[in-house]
């Protein structure tokens, strides 16, 4: 799926520099085996971000955050890079049933935060390049919608 939307900035652009979308978890079954549930939600760099959960050329980048050229959130940590980054929010617990998660881009710092049901992430990701177009990314695994 490609989105239709992407942002970004350029010299004399007028296009706006805060950028904001919210995705609703309207079902998360866990899984039948011990393999946690995978949601996450973020931003993908449009240059960079090419997820491959099949294999192959890419292998191992099949989640949004799972390289350096997108970042999300999956309740509990922000991700990029592969790497997470564990956040201190008082409803710090992975995303279920019920959930809002709100994703803020701002292209003039840059930054990327997020929000849970309404209450800020205690924790922010800073200083990503900008030469590039973002789009909204979610990854998720069978059992969520």
């Amino acid at each position: 799926v490609r989105p239709n939307l992407f942002v970004g900035t350029a010299p004399g652009s007028t296009q706006f520099r805060c950028w904001y979308f919210e995705v609703a978890v309207e079902r998360a079954q866990p899984f039948v085996t011990a393999v946690p549930t995978h949601l996450r939600v973020g931003w993908g760099a449009a240059g960079g971000f090419r997820p491959a959960p099949g294999g192959g050329a890419g292998w191992g980048g099949n989640g949004a955050g799972d390289d350096l050229n997108s970042f999300a959130f999956d309740g509990l940590h922000l991700w990029t890079g592969g790497v997470p980054k564990a956040v201190g929010s008082p409803q710090r617990r992975a995303l279920a049933e019920g959930d809002v998660v709100s994703c803020c881009l701002d292209l003039g710092v840059p930054s990327a935060s997020f929000r849970l049901n309404g209450a800020p992430v205690q924790g922010v990701l800073e200083g990503f390049n900008l030469d590039t177009l973002f789009s909204p990314v979610a990854s998720f695994s069978a059992g969520v919608r």
